[in-house]
C-alpha cells in the first residue's frame, strides 16, 4: 500500500504494480498447482513476466455473468475464442488471466480462469486505447481466435473463476481506492502550495472567502476518506472486511478524484480553482464588467423561481454591481431567458465611473436595474429615479 501510494503521489501510472502486485499476486498464489508455480512464479516474481488480467468485454463490465469469451476443452486443451477491452498491461503482459466461460449451461458456476501466454497462435492485441488521463499506462484491447493451450493452463478448479473474483474483489477494490486516495491528497497539497503563491488582485488567491471555504471542503472530504481507508486496510489485513465495505472505499475514494457534477470534489475544485487565476491576461489588474455580470447571470440562473411564482421579484431583490456604462441608455446587455419579461429588479445608487453628469434630481449618480425585455435580453440601464426600498414590484407588459 505504501508502494502504491508514493507513486500515485509522483504520478507514476505507468509501472502499474498495483495490478501486477496487488491484484494478480493473490490469484497466483491462492490457485496455481505447483507444476505451474515452478512455471510462472520466478519470471512473475523477478519481473521478467508482466501480468494482466482480463475480465471487461464490450458487453460485459461488471456483470461477469454476461461474459461471453468460451474455452470449449478438446481432450486435454483448451480452444478460446473471444475479445476483452479495457485491459491494463495489455500491450505489454506476458502471462494474462483470461476469464472464459467453459459451460454455457452453468451459470456463474460455468466461469473459469486460463492462464494465456504471450506468442501463443491466435492470441492478438489491439490498439493502445486512448485515455482522458495515465498515459503512461496501456490500456488495450485483446483478441483469440482459436487460442490452443493446454488443460495444464487452467487456474484452480474448472467453473471455479467467479467464487476466485468474489474472494480477491475486495483486496482490489481497496487497492484502487488508496491509489486514488493518495491522489487527491497530492492534489490537495499541490492546491494549496499553488494558492499561497499565486496572486490576484494584490493578495494571494487563497486569502479569498470563497477559496478559503473550498479549500477547508475538500481537506475535510479528504480527512475523512483516510479514516474510512485506513480502517478498511485494517479489517482486511484482519479478514473482516465485507464487499460491501471494500465497494464503499472504492467509491468514495475515486469519487475525490472525479471532476463532475458533485460540486465537493477536490481534483476538480483543483482544476477550478488553477483555471480561474489563469483564464485571462491581465486578470491581476482589474476586473471585467462583462465577467462580474456573467457571474451574477450564472447565479440567478442557478436560482430562478418557476414561472407564476408568488413573490417573483423578491428573488430578484439583490442588489446590482456597479459597472461601466457605455451610455446612458443601455449599460449593456446579457442573453437568457427572464421568467416573466419588463420585471425591473430593485437598484442601488451608483457613481457612474467616467461620466461624472447628474441625474434628473441634481445628484450625483446614477440608479442602476436590472429589466428582462420580452424578447429574453437583460439589460443594465440607468432609472432616471431610485425605486423605493423593499422588494421590487413587477409588471407584465
Amino acid at each position: 500500500m505504501v508502494l502504491n501510494e508514493e507513486l500515485a503521489r509522483a504520478g507514476a501510472s505507468g509501472p502499474m504494480f498495483q495490478l501486477h502486485n496487488d491484484m494478480i499476486g493473490p490469484y497466483l498464489d491462492r490457485l496455481c498447482s505447483p507444476e505451474q508455480r515452478d512455471r510462472w512464479f520466478p519470471g512473475y516474481c523477478s519481473g521478467e513476466l508482466i501480468a494482466a488480467i482480463a475480465m471487461t468485454e464490450p458487453g460485459a463490465g461488471s456483470d461477469l455473468q454476461g461474459i461471453r469469451t468460451t474455452a470449449v476443452r478438446h481432450g486435454d486443451r483448451y480452444v478460446l475464442n473471444g475479445q476483452k477491452t479495457f485491459i491494463s498491461n495489455g500491450q505489454l503482459a506476458d502471462i494474462v488471466i483470461v476469464v472464459a466461460r467453459t459451460d454455457a449451461e452453468a451459470g456463474h458456476r460455468g466461469i473459469s480462469l486460463l492462464m494465456v501466454e504471450r506468442g501463443m497462435p491466435g492470441f492478438t492485441r489491439g490498439r493502445n486505447l486512448d485515455k482522458l488521463g495515465m498515459h503512461a499506462q496501456d490500456t488495450s484491447e485483446l483478441f483469440f481466435t482459436d487460442v490452443e493451450m493446454p488443460a495444464g493452463n487452467l487456474l484452480g478448479e474448472e467453473g471455479g473463476g467467479f467464487v476466485a473474483l468474489m474472494q480477491n474483489l475486495p483486496r482490489e477494490r481497496v487497492t484502487i481506492g488508496v491509489t486514488a486516495l493518495a491522489i487527491a491528497e497530492q492534489a490537495l497539497a499541490d492546491t494549496l502550495a499553488y494558492s499561497k503563491q499565486r496572486s490576484a488582485f494584490g493578495q494571494p488567491v487563497g486569502k479569498f472567502q470563497h477559496n478559503r471555504f473550498t479549500l477547508a471542503e475538500m481537506a475535510t472530504e479528504i480527512a475523512v476518506a483516510r479514516e474510512f481507508t485506513d480502517r478498511a486496510i485494517t479489517e482486511h489485513c484482519a479478514g473482516q472486511l465485507s464487499n460491501d465495505e471494500a465497494a464503499m472505499v472504492k467509491w468514495w475514494d475515486t469519487e475525490l478524484c472525479k471532476p463532475g457534477h458533485r460540486p465537493l470534489r477536490p481534483v476538480a475544485r483543483r482544476l477550478r480553482l488553477h483555471a480561474r487565476v489563469r483564464r485571462r491576461p491581465g486578470l491581476d489588474r482589474q476586473p471585467r464588467a462583462v465577467d462580474i455580470r456573467r457571474d451574477h447571470r450564472d447565479h440567478e440562473r442557478d436560482h430562478r423561481p418557476r414561472p407564476g411564482t408568488v413573490g417573483l421579484a423578491r428573488s430578484f431583490a439583490k442588489p446590482v454591481l456597479p459597472v461601466p456604462m457605455p451610455s446612458r441608455s443601455i449599460a449593456g446587455e446579457n442573453r437568457f431567458t427572464s421568467p416573466r419579461p419588463g420585471c425591473i429588479r430593485e437598484a442601488m445608487p451608483s457613481v457612474v465611473p467616467g461620466h461624472g453628469r447628474r441625474d434628473s434630481r441634481g445628484e450625483a449618480g446614477a440608479m442602476l436595474a436590472v429589466r428582462w425585455h420580452a424578447r429574453g435580453d437583460v439589460r443594465v440601464e440607468e432609472v432616471p429615479a431610485p425605486l423605493p426600498p423593499g422588494p421590487a414590484k413587477c409588471s407584465s407588459r
